[in-house]
């Protein structure tokens, strides 16, 4: 965990975080499919955007267009978080605690979702306080 975490707080903080650009549908523009979806997503990770990762991640974690394999969303949302996305590390600390993809390890779910939380991706804050409710019945 703390390798996770050290590669995370230096590259966010000497990158920054983000949605990445360009890469959501436009006003005007034709709504894409999911297989053009999933096809765009797969080839945004191969050049590291890392919100791509994190979106094909979620293909393979649901099945769609693609069958399910929870190792290889464990391995993208791994590449995203270590790259520095916080999106990344909740996406993976979801997997740990659900045990998907990787043994279920409830203490390192809860660590990536605090390092989320409190590097400021809200959203993880929801989950940490969650499941750190749970751990102190």
């Amino acid at each position: 965990m703390e390798k996770v975490i050290a590669a995370v707080t230096a590259l966010a903080v000497g990158v920054g975080i983000g949605w990445g650009a360009g890469i959501h549908s436009q006003p005007g523009k034709k709504k894409l499919s999911e297989k053009e979806r999933f096809a765009r997503y797969h080839k945004l990770c191969s050049k590291n955007n890392l919100f791509g990762c994190i979106a094909e991640g979620w293909f393979y974690a649901s099945g769609k267009q693609v069958t399910r394999n929870y190792k290889v969303a464990v391995a993208l949302f791994l590449k995203a978080c270590s790259g520095g996305n916080l999106e990344g590390c909740l996406s993976l600390g979801d997997m740990y605690e659900k045990g998907r993809g990787v043994p279920q390890k409830l203490s390192y779910a809860l660590d990536l979702y605090k390092f989320s939380c409190e590097n400021g991706y809200a959203p993880a804050c929801k989950f940490y306080n969650r499941l750190k409710g749970r751990l102190s019945r």
